[in-house]
């Protein structure tokens, strides 16, 4: 993707800040790997003149404070639908704001969220190009973007 790290960094500030009210330490390039238990995958595509994805993996504690923020709810009355909704709203915000960073014309999809524990996650035909961790909410999150493999693309055509 076309994006430096300073560019995540303030995006990825400026959306939680603003959206959520979380003030985010960014830890950079070298994420930590994920928690065990149950955590949040939410993911964007991006076609057009770039094809990739923004996908964000978050904790549980992580979703649920986000719903609680968003929806004005005590967290614990954040149910998993409450908790998805709000994860797939901050991975189309977040999304949003990514585009701005890339030449036009972009198009980004719906938002798609995944919930679970022990599961792996992968985009065919693409490969990941960043990796970001930050700290927000007293809780590791990533953003990883994702860009569609050119040599695969070839093949495909």
């Amino acid at each position: 993707m076309i994006a430096t790290e300073n560019d995540i960094e303030q995006l990825m500030t400026t959306v939680l800040e603003t959206l959520l009210d979380f003030h985010p330490t960014f830890l950079g390039n070298k994420a930590p790997p994920p928690p065990a238990g149950r955590t949040f995958s939410a993911v964007i595509h991006i076609t057009g003149a770039v094809d990739g994805a923004v996908v964000l993996h978050v904790t549980e504690p992580f979703a649920r404070a986000a719903a609680a923020k968003m929806f004005g709810v005590h967290p614990d009355a954040a149910d998993a639908t409450d908790q998805q909704d709000a994860l797939g709203e901050l991975c189309n915000v977040v999304g949003g704001n990514f585009k701005s960073l890339l030449p036009e014309p972009c198009r980004l999809s719906l938002p798609t969220v995944i919930d679970g524990a022990d599961y792996s996650f992968r985009i065919p035909g693409s490969s990941m190009t960043g990796e970001y961790a930050i700290n927000a909410a007293n809780q590791p999150m990533l953003i990883r973007l994702w860009r569609k493999d050119e040599s695969h693309a070839t093949r495909a055509a």
